[in-house]
Formats: structure tokens, sequence, C-alpha cells
């Protein structure tokens, strides 16, 4: 295959792209996790129907394609997808308001109708899934790790995992991502921690979402005394040595680290990384993060886990997008 030689590598090159729900992100990659072209971001209308999404998904990858010859396209999508067919069976914060009432989308044809307007392979998967895939691929996993699970803290608590073929037996001879039926495998964020616990967004009780998604951090920051808006007011109050601010966070620590332990007992992955916004406050809930884990897990499997900082923080799901598309070539 001759592939599109760009900025003196002679790579293939893939566009990536990141939906969400507030805006459409693209952008040329190449085969060694490198943008080689403009970020492009647009809004994503996810909440004005699946004709208006769709469509403004069509435009920001035609602006991500001008003047690169790219060979694939990757879509990372928040929900359940079923890459095969190209259908998203579900995602949250998509859809239209009817009557009054919004309504979320439900199997909503993705791919064959992108497929119409732009003549390349496209390739969809769920974006928590596929930022794994780009940190195994480009970040900590550096495409030789034993299993890497990422565990993306923001608004909620997203994950994926990657197993690689020594961690699987039958024949597979490349990394797999875990998705599961209907795509809704590795729901870590979604694991119990506490019995009959608090609330979670999803209506269970004492999901590991519940405590460290940004809802969840703000009620143990305010049962330190510290009343705040956002993780970052948060962090920046441990950063001036608030000692109620730093005890919130380690608390916060606890809880993740609970989670790890029973991740490390069910995949027993080389790397466990922690993405997303609040990592950044990375300093004040690692110790404990690293306890509760060594406490949940068993202790032959957590000697061998490197608990790391994601190192694609920022383009984590363009670079995840570009790596499902890339394996595809």
């Amino acid at each position: 295959m001759l592939h599109h030689c760009i900025c003196g590598y002679n790579l293939p090159v893939v566009i990536g792209v990141d939906l969400g729900g507030t805006n459409v992100r693209a952008a040329a990659v190449s085969a060694a996790g490198e943008i080689v072209g403009p970020r492009i971001e647009n809004p994503s209308h996810a909440r004005e129907g699946a004709d208006a999404c769709l469509a403004a998904v069509v435009r920001t990858i035609l602006e991500a394609m001008t003047g690169i010859d790219a060979e694939s396209i990757g879509i990372a999508i928040p929900g359940h997808i079923d890459a095969i067919k190209g259908v998203v069976h579900w995602a949250p914060n998509f859809g239209e308001t009817v009557e009054g009432d919004f309504r979320n989308w439900e199997d909503v044809t993705f791919t064959p109708v992108l497929a119409k307007q732009i003549d390349l392979p496209i390739t969809i998967g769920n974006d928590a899934n596929l930022a794994a895939l780009g940190e195994y691929r480009f970040g900590s996993g550096k495409e030789c790790a034993n299993g890497l699970i990422l565990l993306t803290l923001g608004t909620g608590v997203g994950s994926g995992i990657v197993l690689s073929p020594a961690c699987l037996q039958g024949g597979l001879t490349r990394p797999s991502v875990l998705i599961g039926n209907k795509g809704g495998a590795a729901e870590l964020g979604h694991l119990t921690i506490v019995k009959d616990g608090e609330t979670c967004t999803c209506g269970s009780q004492g999901h590991l979402e519940a405590y460290c998604g940004t809802e969840g951090l703000l009620k143990i920051a305010a049962a330190h005394g510290i009343v705040c808006e956002s993780p970052l007011q948060l962090f920046e109050e441990a950063q001036t040595g608030n000692e109620s601010a730093i005890a919130a966070w380690e608390v916060y620590g606890g809880y993740l680290g609970t989670a790890i332990g029973s991740a490390i007992n069910a995949f027993a992955p080389e790397i466990v990384a922690i993405g997303g916004q609040v990592a950044n406050a990375w300093q004040y809930f690692l110790p404990e993060a690293t306890l509760a884990a060594s406490q949940a897990s068993i202790p032959s499997l957590f000697e061998s886990v490197r608990i790391v900082q994601a190192e694609q923080l920022e383009d984590a799901g363009i670079l995840g997008a570009a790596a499902l598309a890339l394996g595809e070539l």
C-alpha cells in the first residue's frame, strides 16, 4: 500500500473524530500518533436531533480532510455502539425534545449515513473504549503493555479496557478492546463500591460514579466544609495548602482505589491509567487511591500493576478514534 507522506514521514494518515455532547472535534493523525493537521471543532448539535448532529460530523470531517490524503476515519461516540452495523443504540445527552420531553437517541443509523457523503472506510466505537485504545497505542501503554485500563475522571467516570494477545488465549494476534454485548462492557464507573450508597446517575446506588464523578466529588468537598462549584476550585484550594481540601481529595482517592482494586482482580492489567481533567489533581488523591487499591486487590496481582497518569489527556478522543481507524488498515 502506498501511504501518504507528510512532514517527511511515509506513514498512513487517518482522521480521528471525537463526538461530544457540546462539540465535535477532528484531526488528521499519523500512524505514530502525531496530529499532522489542524484540530477542527464545531458545535455537535447533539440535542437537536440525529440529522443535525450527523450533518455537523460530516462538516467537521470534511474540514479536517482538507489537503490531507487520509485513508480511513475513526469516530469516538459516547454510548452503546454496534460498530459492525454502524448503529448507535443509545447515547447520553444525544437526542431531541419532542412534545416537551427530551428523548435520547435509540438505534440511530450512523455509519451508513456518513458513508453516503464521505468515500472512505468509517469505523465507530465507544469514546471511553477508544480513549483506552489510544492510551495503549500512543500513551503509557506504548503498544506493549500486557493489558491497560483507562479511567477517565470528569462529569462521570468513563473507562475502557485493552488486553494484549499475551492476556488472551485463542490465537488473537493484536490488542483487543473489551466491548461486550451491545458495546456496553467495561462500565467500571458503575462498579458498586458502597452497598446502598449514594444514588448514581444511572439510578442504582453506591456506584463509583456517584462518588468520583463531579457531583460526588463536590459532595465530598462540602462534607469537609469546602463549598466549590468545580473540581478545579477544589484543586486550587488544595494547592494553597487548605487541609480540608486535601482531606477531601484523599477521601475521593479512597473510593477510586477501591474500584481500581476490583478492576485489578477482574482483569489483571499491567497498567491502570488515570485520565480526564480531574487527573490534574493526581498528587492529592493518588496515595490514598494506591493504598485502597492494594487493600482491595489480590497481592500478587497488585504488585505487578503500575497506576499512572494518562499521557493523552487533551486529545484522547481524537487519538483513540485514530487508533481504531489505523487498526482497520
